[in-house]
């Protein structure tokens, strides 16, 4: 029988300018004052993920940072009780938790890429994206030691209900896991990929109050709200927006949850949005308010990844698990869409959990998936002595690699593949598990050595967040997102960390010309000319540089505004070389921007739709113009 669980909520209000709010807790007053929060503080804290701070969040609006000692080091989700605050970092991997006024940690050698936390008693659970593993810790144990752990293929969030047990999601497999920590895990799984009652499209963070399970649905847009005691869903919070930026109990992307200790209110991260929704459990149904995406709008899901090689480009549509194919030799500049493949399931050809796409040559694109841990290669080449024309039938399977058989013949974990890139010769995969480039031919097998071992490129170990990566002649390129820079690395093995783009002479030192640090890099890609093109999330930013002296560079363009109009961004995430120029994934606003190597706009576009007349002002139909980020830090001229 299902207990009384709120299956609908109202807006109450909504908290704006939170730049990445990934998570959220309720402070009270006497952790506050442990905090070093004013007397009588107590209240909602939120995490800004894109600025790495802790602030306090009141009925006035965004206050006061929390200031923490030592200073967070990319931190990524937070939990609390009453006499608690837990912190997840990544730069180094550890969880700090502030308690009494004493700072502690625990984790620093067993963690590799925390994502999430929650804690019971002297109980402390955390979700590792690169471990793929839940691990619980006690606290009462010598050494603080792992007492339990349980294994998955994307753990995303944790939390423990009133009887001890741990709920946590995996976003791979799209299920919502109950164990009971004294026993094997993973525990009792709920759920399928699927947007129908009892199924999930990537969930993510996860509480547990009063007999109720609430999911962050992220791909869904919606929160799950589910019965304790039998796993089965009870309701769902929420409308998907729409446009962008829409709120109002419209959910877009949600990624945390909290509630206030009454439970009157529920806060709801968007991280993705920049807010925290306060909504109201309980109450009617919500009443569909007519909007809808207006006539003459760019909007079509993507990303976060994309790839171009020669006549065709590629890009991953992460609410259905698909690749879209574009041709690129057309009359006008734009892609057009001639073909989609994919899907979710568990064969090959289809992907539960898409990781990445790669365009190779002969008109070939590589894709691999997370939960299959497979390669597949897929010719998409169409008849061009004919009008190319939208193809269902165009994609065929070539070839399947089972990488979980590669990687465990050398005795390695189960891969993660981040991002794939083709050099000129090979095929390179970033596994964020085994801390390595694979290598591989045009057609998806292994290169190896003469030992027979599958040919592996090691990554340094500075490297937090490995995301995405390009190569080009010897020259490989990963981008960082955690620990704030690219990493370069030639043919001899060497790696150099770049953390700032801009001139630098032989010692490294700047000599006075223009450049900009790096905060969030995402996407990475090497143009035709050999200019380097980085996206950065935390500053909305598009920055083009050439290599100097050694392993300086020079800045050749560098663009920082958030907004919706033309040369303006909402998390840039993917880049991919093309046509003389690079096009970019602006995930933020559903669509994508070409630019050229000089950092010049050309056109905006998604499915069916683009335009090379750059707009200087918001249409009639469309939202209201968002003030511009903050500019990164910039020496010199911009």
């Amino acid at each position: 029988m299902l207990v009384d669980c709120p299956q609908h909520a109202q807006p109450v209000a909504q908290v704006e300018d939170l730049r990445g709010a990934c998570s959220v807790a309720f402070v009270k007053t006497a952790l506050a004052r442990s905090l070093g929060l004013p007397e009588g503080v107590e209240g909602m804290i939120v995490l800004e993920g894109e600025r790495g701070t802790l602030r306090v969040v009141g009925a006035s609006g965004v206050g006061a940072e929390v200031a923490l000692t030592p200073p967070l080091r990319a931190p990524i989700a937070i939990a609390a009780d009453d006499e608690a605050l837990l912190v997840v970092e990544r730069a180094p991997p550890r969880i700090r938790i502030v308690h009494g006024g004493v700072t502690s940690f625990i984790g620093d050698a067993v963690l590799r890429e925390p994502v999430a936390v929650a804690a019971h008693g002297t109980l402390v659970a955390v979700a590792d994206a690169a471990l793929r593993q839940v691990l619980v810790f006690d606290l009462s144990a010598p050494a603080n030691a792992v007492v339990a752990r349980a294994g998955g293929v994307a753990p995303a969030g944790v939390a423990f209900d009133a009887d001890g047990r741990l709920w946590w999601t995996d976003a791979a497999t799209h299920r919502v896991h109950r164990w009971v920590t004294t026993q094997p895990g993973p525990g009792d799984a709920f759920g399928e990929r699927g947007a129908f009652p009892g199924q999930f499209t990537e969930p993510t963070g996860i509480t547990c109050r009063d007999g109720c399970v609430y999911v962050c649905d992220h791909l869904n847009h919606r929160i799950a709200v589910l019965d304790q005691s039998t796993g089965r869903m009870a309701g769902w919070w929420g409308m998907h927006a729409v446009i962008p930026r829409q709120g109002k109990g419209r959910i877009h992307y949600p990624d945390a949850l909290a509630f206030t200790p009454d439970g009157a209110r529920a806060l709801v991260c968007e991280g993705f949005e920049d807010r925290v929704q306060i909504l109201a459990p309980g109450g009617p149904a919500p009443i569909d308010d007519g909007l809808s995406v207006p006539r003459d709008a760019v909007s079509s899901h993507f990303g976060p990844d994309a790839s171009a090689l020669g006549p065709i480009m590629t890009m991953t549509e992460p609410e259905t698990g698909s690749v879209m194919v574009f041709n690129l030799m057309g009359a006008s500049p734009a892609p057009a869409h001639i073909a989609t493949f994919g899907g979710s399931a568990a064969l090959p050809g289809r992907y539960p959990s898409l990781s990445s796409v790669c365009v190779l040559p002969g008109e070939r694109v590589a894709v691999v998936d997370r939960v299959n841990a497979r390669l597949d290669v897929v010719t998409a080449s169409p008849d061009r002595s004919k009008p190319v024309a939208f193809d269902p039938f165009l994609p065929r399977l070539v070839r399947s690699t089972d990488l979980m058989a590669m990687v465990r013949s050398v005795g390695g974990k189960p891969p993660l593949v981040e991002d794939l890139a083709w050099d000129g010769s090979e095929l390179l995969a970033l596994d964020a598990a085994n801390r390595c480039i694979w290598r591989f031919d045009r057609n998806g097998v292994p290169a190896r050595y003469s030992t027979g071992e599958p040919k592996r490129n090691d990554l340094p170990e500075g490297v937090r967040e490995p995301v995405q990566l390009a190569a080009s002649k010897g020259d490989v390129l990963v981008a960082d997102r955690a620990g704030g820079a690219l990493w370069r690395g030639g043919e001899g093995g060497a790696w150099a960390r770049i953390a700032e783009l801009g001139h630098r002479d032989t010692s490294g030192r700047a000599s006075g010309e223009a450049s900009v640090k790096l905060v969030r890099p995402f996407g990475v890609a090497i143009a035709d000319d050999g200019s380097v093109v980085v996206t950065d999330e935390a500053t909305d930013g598009l920055h083009v540089v050439r290599w100097g002296p050694g392993q300086g560079t020079t800045l050749v363009s560098s663009t920082a505004a958030r907004g919706i109009l033309d040369q303006e961004f909402w998390l840039p995430q993917g880049v991919t070389a093309m046509r003389d120029g690079v096009l970019v994934v602006d995930r933020g606003n559903h669509r994508f921007q070409a630019f050229g190597t000089d950092g010049a706009w050309r056109f905006t576009g998604s499915l069916g739709k683009f335009y090379t007349r750059k707009r200087t002002q918001v249409r009639q139909n469309e939202l209201p113009s968002v003030a511009p980020a903050a500019k990164p830090p910039v020496e010199g001229d911009s």
